[in-house]
C-alpha cells in the first residue's frame, strides 16, 4: 500500500480512538463536539477527495 494511504489510515485510526468512547452519545443527542471536528481537520480527515481513478465520480467526501 502506498505510504500516503498508510499515513491517512494511521491518522484515521488515531482519530477513532478520540471519538469511539463518546460517538454513540453524541449521535443520540445530535451534537458533535467542535473539538472532535477540529482534531479531524488537524489529522487531514476533512475535505477528502475521491479521484475518478478509484471508480467514483471524483467528488469530495
Amino acid at each position: 500500500m502506498p505510504a500516503q494511504i498508510e499515513a491517512f489510515l494511521a491518522s484515521a485510526r488515531a482519530h477513532d480512538e478520540v471519538i469511539k468512547p463518546d460517538v454513540d452519545a453524541w449521535n443520540e443527542v445530535r451534537i458533535w463536539p467542535r473539538e472532535a471536528s477540529d482534531k479531524a481537520t488537524t489529522l487531514g480527515l476533512t475535505g477528502l477527495y475521491a479521484p475518478e481513478e478509484f471508480g467514483v465520480l471524483g467528488l469530495s467526501l
